[in-house]
């Protein structure tokens, strides 16, 4: 009589369960392997994430840059001055100050 090694490990890139039928050495190594793409799967999740936030400041930036480059276009059309103290699209009438 043969004994038969059962595993059930789960596949993270799948999300399905799947069953094997091999002997002891063969099942530690998947077992590992498994391990080591459950990491990957992590990491590769935390990675999406940090990138989801890098475009996220991305845009704050590229909105920044337009609003200042706005409100210069504003100053140069108008008799409107940007207030260079805090270099916001901050605009202050000319004849005012």
């Amino acid at each position: 009589m043969v004994k038969l090694n059962y595993v059930v490990i789960h596949d993270f890139f799948k999300h399905q369960f799947v069953f094997f039928d091999m002997n002891a050495y063969q099942c530690k190594k998947l077992i590992t392997y498994s391990k080591m793409n459950q990491e990957i799967y992590t990491l590769n999740s935390e990675l999406d994430d940090i990138n989801n936030e890098l475009r996220y400041y991305e845009q704050r930036v590229a909105d920044r840059k337009a609003a200042i480059k706005a409100a210069k276009e504003q100053t140069e059309t108008q008799n409107f001055e940007l207030d260079r103290r805090i270099n916001l699209p901050t605009l202050y009438d000319k004849k005012g100050r």
